[in-house]
């Protein structure tokens, strides 16, 4: 198992890695995150491919399970990597240019490595990354034996995910704009403090979107042809409706939010299990026009 820091000035060497860890990103149904500058995101237990910038720092949050590989642009040394767990439940690799963490809960990263250093953050501590030249191996030293302040969400900031059609992902804490296939029947899931807006694509309908909570959480309000669903607490969904079915799950069940020409209404329907003497759709609210 990795070596524990005991004081803050210590220099570890990490290489020995659990064999229950990922050896390597597992990068099936990646999607592209292209973070806003200065931005703070969090990501989910999905594979990423992020995207960064050089002219100021930005706060990526990397939860248990999550697959991610990092640019060039983080190279700079600037930003920080807050990974779910303490620092001992990693194992640490220097490939080339490349630090690959890796943990016994699923995770597993790739970062590129300047001469700056790379910053992560962990449960128990802040580490500062680095390439030794007098060893040619991998150091870490404590800048600090608590966790990072996460920096607050600026909903300006809003960084853009792109979708593979019928791809599937999740986003955290921060600001996005995804986009989806019009053709394809793509899923999304948010965790708490997402602020999500959905590209015009979304209102073609058979697309799927997982909720923290329930549905009455949420505060739901039009806005021209979207459809805003908000919980008060930082969470924010914007839907684009059309005559499609856009299907939107919470912890209570199943609904469907499409435009119903008839009515001139957006309709907000529970999706149930049809019987042999009821439909398969039972109203719950419409939203007038």
């Amino acid at each position: 198992m990795p070596i524990a820091l005991i004081q803050p000035t210590d220099i570890v060497f990490q290489a020995v890695c659990d064999p229950a860890a990922p050896s390597q990103p597992d990068l099936a149904g990646v999607v592209t995150l292209s973070l806003a500058a200065g931005a703070t995101v969090g990501l989910g237990a999905a594979a990423y491919r992020v995207f960064g910038s050089r002219g100021q720092s930005e706060t990526v949050i990397v939860p248990e399970g999550a697959q991610a590989v990092f640019d060039p642009s983080f190279n700079s040394g600037q930003d920080v990597l807050i990974l779910g767990g303490d620092f001992g439940d990693y194992c640490f690799q220097l490939l080339g240019s490349t630090v690959r963490a890796t943990s016994a809960n699923g995770t597993a990263i790739d970062v590129p490595l300047g001469g700056a250093g790379l910053r992560f953050g962990f449960d128990d501590s802040f580490q500062r990354a680095s390439f030794d030249p007098a060893t040619g191996e991998l150091s870490f030293h404590q800048l600090s034996g608590i966790p990072p302040a996460v920096p607050e969400i600026d909903p300006a900031a809003v960084s853009r995910i792109v979708l593979s059609p019928n791809g599937e992902t999740s986003v955290g804490l921060g600001a996005f704009t995804v986009f989806g296939r019009p053709a394809g029947e793509e899923t999304l899931t948010l965790g708490a403090g997402a602020l999500v807006t959905l590209d015009p694509s979304f209102n073609q309908g058979g697309d799927t979107i997982v909720m923290p909570g329930a549905s009455g959480d949420f505060e739901r309000t039009r806005d021209g042809s979207t459809l805003v669903f908000d919980d008060g607490e930082g969470t924010v969904l914007r839907l684009p409706f059309g005559l499609e079915s856009t299907f939107v799950t919470f912890d209570n069940g199943r609904f469907q939010v499409f435009f119903d020409q008839d009515d001139d209404e957006v309709e907000f329907q529970r999706v149930i299990t049809p019987t042999a003497d009821m439909g398969d759709l039972m109203p719950v609210e419409a939203l007038i026009l």
